[in-house]
């Protein structure tokens, strides 16, 4: 009899990486995700679903405590040998219940504690800064005082974000001078919030974005691979969406050195900014989950989904020492919605759909399109038509 896994979340990108992985491997693969209240497009997404998602469990309660128990009597009825979660929201949810969960199987995420330490964005870089890690200048901004401060402080060029903002949602980049940025971050943000949970303001710097990705065992590293964006979501920033394996250093030295100060175990996600005067690198946050880019990292060698269930199952495991450098990896529906809906220009859309086509003919490039498991590609070109649909029409 086949081990069984259920992974939360199941139709993100990052969840069909971790299906592929393991029911290519002979698990018996569950999903669960959030019901779908437009009844076509559930059907649709669940027809669409991995080949390897053998049952879709479906998530009916708002409440963290509903959704505990709801999965509590899945795990409890399922034997199940491990728990995972692709997105953020629910590896910190699994985490947040991991002794709760634990009865019943083994749960795939850091204790909770360390999990906010590096989830919440203020926290992160004072740890990192404490353990000599670069990281940008950082503020927050409680009043119009505090606010001109930091504007004479960086010039107004500055990125805003939330402390528990994910995949670049609710950023914004300053780039005119201080007083444009101290009238427009009032606008934009203003100062009525609760506590001291106040959007983080850092120094914009600009160069190459690098992702480190790693798993560790009590601090002590296992892998670590690192991947240079060439394409991101908004252009100008978000998730990659084309990624290129690379072999960063400084990156890698750094991962390695916050993995053991953390003590950590398991899998987990870096973003750097390799600045582009000095060449010195920058941590910008961490995200202790599986990423978009898990398909790139397992293609390359390093097949962690997998060997963290195996360590979790007290299995004798063999991790890899070497992985493939120079394989890019192309979300093809994400590339070609990004192309007809970011351009800000005719010029912007000509040199990034020039760019796609040469890509067709790069050496070592992957899509996410697989002959043996197609309909997640189906599912996902259909989103990106929609998305361009929308943008278009002006609908958000």
């Amino acid at each position: 009899m086949a081990d069984k896994v259920l992974i939360l979340d199941g139709y993100l990108r990052n969840s069909i990486a971790i299906l592929r992985s393991l029911g290519s491997k002979g698990f018996d693969c569950d999903i669960l995700v959030e019901k779908n209240q437009n009844f076509v497009f559930a059907a649709f997404e669940k027809a669409f679903r991995s080949k390897y998602a053998r049952r879709v469990f479906e998530l009916t309660e708002d409440s963290d405590d509903g959704k505990a128990e709801l999965i509590e009597g899945i795990l409890e009825n399922g034997n199940y040998t491990a728990l995972l979660a692709g997105g953020t929201y629910y590896s910190n949810f699994i985490s947040k219940y991991k002794e709760r969960f634990s009865q019943y199987t083994n749960v795939l995420s850091e204790d909770y504690d360390k999990m906010m330490l590096v989830h919440n964005k203020d926290s992160c870089m004072a740890f990192a800064s404490k353990h000599g890690i670069r990281t940008p200048r950082t503020f927050t901004a409680s009043n119009k005082d505090e606010l001109r401060k930091v504007a004479d402080a960086t010039n107004g060029v500055v990125i805003v974000k939330f402390n528990d903002s994910y995949a670049s949602r609710g950023l914004i980049k300053y780039t005119s001078d201080s007083n444009h940025f101290y009238e427009a971050y009032q606008r934009d943000f203003g100062f009525q919030f609760e506590g001291d949970n106040f959007p983080l303001i850092q120094e914009l710097i600009e160069g190459e974005l690098i992702d480190s990705t790693a798993f560790s065992i009590n601090g002590e590293p296992k892998a670590i691979l690192t991947q240079k964006r060439e394409m991101t979501a908004w252009l100008e920033g978000g998730g990659g969406i084309v990624n290129l394996t690379v072999d960063e250093s400084e990156v890698k030295s750094g991962t390695d050195k916050l993995l053991r100060e953390l003590g950590w175990t398991g899998h987990i996600e870096m973003d750097w900014i390799k600045q582009t005067e000095t060449g010195e690198c920058y941590l910008i946050e961490i995200n202790p989950k599986f990423w978009g880019t898990t398909q790139l990292t397992i293609d390359a060698g390093f097949d962690y989904p997998f060997w963290f269930v195996q360590h979790a199952s007290g299995n004798e495991n063999h991790y890899s020492d070497t992985h493939v450098v120079g394989m890019r990896y192309r979300w093809l529906n994400d590339e070609f919605a990004t192309i007809f809906t970011q351009p800000k220009s005719l010029g912007s859309f000509v040199s990034e759909f020039g760019q796609s086509v040469k890509r067709n003919f790069a050496a070592k490039t992957r899509g996410n399109f697989y002959l043996d498991d197609p309909l997640p590609f189906v599912k996902q070109v259909v989103d990106a038509f929609i998305l361009i649909f929308k943008v278009w029409i002006g609908v958000k």
